[in-house]
């Protein structure tokens, strides 16, 4: 009885340490991590949860693994492995075709109403909304609350500018339509305002890229102040200088210039911004401005001919835009201490008849001497 007591007691201990040493192995063993395979997006992908690429440690490149290390490198890399779904692309170039410029003989200008708007809106929100995965999800809920910004914008207006020629007075009307007396510094913020109205002139040698800009016409200008609002600040100089640096970063779009890639190419502020700040000190940027102030030096960034200042801004790391702005700043104050000197009064010429033969001068005859007397011999 003794021995299979003692027979039943060595089987349990031997279980026990069989389970004790295989529950070690299980607990003690770590897989192997498996690369990420990052799929385009479907409606019924599993892959459905906001794409973190700080928690994204892992991707396949060539077949290879490749640990990335930084933050920047991993949003790089998902980006250049990720390829929208046809679903993504179509809303996408929907909303944003609403702010393609339409051409107004021989200019172009941005044509999106209220309706337009709010239709643009909807398809960002279904976008993110349906897609709150998506690997461009923080440009396009940058690009939904730009607008909406600039909705509210519009809705809270309260002054309009007039040209010259309309049935109503020209200058700066309230919604009233009477005269409104503004200082000079809510002008410049009207004149701001309307930048997304003005008439932009297109360069047709290249497809894409930097190919419109915004148009300076001082003939027509006071016709059509509020599509010319650009040319209105550079005229009015000095004074909108601190308004236009603080534009330099500011990413609200005023037409798409480039909807063949995600996420597209935009004319923003910020280009606008440049654009005036270069005519306001560069000679011949603006058709018949004579500047008041010259810069010594060319503007200091020098964009390719394919590029808007708004891109070159956007690969730049907040250390290099920060940089940028400073240059731009000691450009400005460089050029604020050189201001161009009045021009000397010229006499006015006499005016000449062309039907008539120039006269010549007559000649001056010696005088004769005149006889003596005999008297005087």
């Amino acid at each position: 009885m003794k021995k299979n007591n003692l027979f039943l007691a060595g089987i349990i201990i031997s279980t026990i340490g069989i389970v004790f040493v295989i529950g070690t192995f299980i607990i003690s063993y770590k897989p192997k991590l498996q690369p990420l395979n990052i799929q385009p997006l479907t409606k019924n992908n599993s892959y459905i949860k906001k794409i973190e690429p700080e928690k994204i440690g892992i991707i396949t490149e060539n077949a290879t693994t490749k640990i990335i290390s930084s933050h920047n490198e991993r949003a790089k890399m998902i980006k250049e492995c990720y390829q929208p779904t046809e679903v993504e692309k179509t809303l996408y170039i929907q909303a944003i075709s609403f702010l393609k410029p339409e051409f107004s003989e021989p200019r172009y200008i941005r044509d999106c109403d209220k309706e337009q708007q709010r239709e643009m809106v909807k398809l960002l929100e279904d976008l993110i909304n349906w897609h709150s995965t998506l690997v461009y999800y923080s440009h396009y809920q940058e690009t939904l609350l730009l607008i909406k910004q600039m909705m509210q914008e519009d809705s809270e207006r309260k002054h309009t500018i007039r040209g010259v020629g309309g049935i109503l007075p020209p200058g700066i009307l309230d919604k009233d339509g009477k005269q409104a007396n503004l200082s000079l510094d809510e002008e410049i913020d009207l004149y701001i305002y309307y930048l997304r109205y003005n008439y932009f002139d297109k360069d047709n040698r290249y497809n894409k890229g930097n190919n419109y800009k915004m148009s300076f016409q001082s003939r027509l200008a006071a016709l059509k102040p509020s599509n010319f609002s650009a040319h209105r600040i550079a005229f009015i100089g000095e004074p909108a200088v601190p308004k236009m640096m603080g534009l330099l970063e500011d990413r609200r779009p005023i037409i798409v210039v480039d909807d063949t890639k995600i996420p597209a190419v935009f004319y923003r502020y910020q280009d606008a911004a440049v654009e005036i700040l270069e005519g306001m000190f560069v000679p011949d940027k603006i058709p018949h401005y004579k500047p008041q102030f010259i810069a010594s030096r060319l503007f200091p960034v020098q964009l390719p001919e394919d590029q808007y200042f708004s891109e070159y801004m956007e690969k730049q790391t907040p250390e290099g835009r920060q940089k940028v702005i400073n240059d731009i700043k000691v450009w400005v104050e460089e050029a604020l201490n050189n201001p161009v000197e009045p021009e000397e009064p010229t006499q006015p010429k006499e005016e000449v008849n062309p039907e008539e033969p120039p006269t010549e001068p007559e000649e001056e005859k010696p005088e004769e001497p005149t006889p003596q007397s005999p008297e005087n011999k």
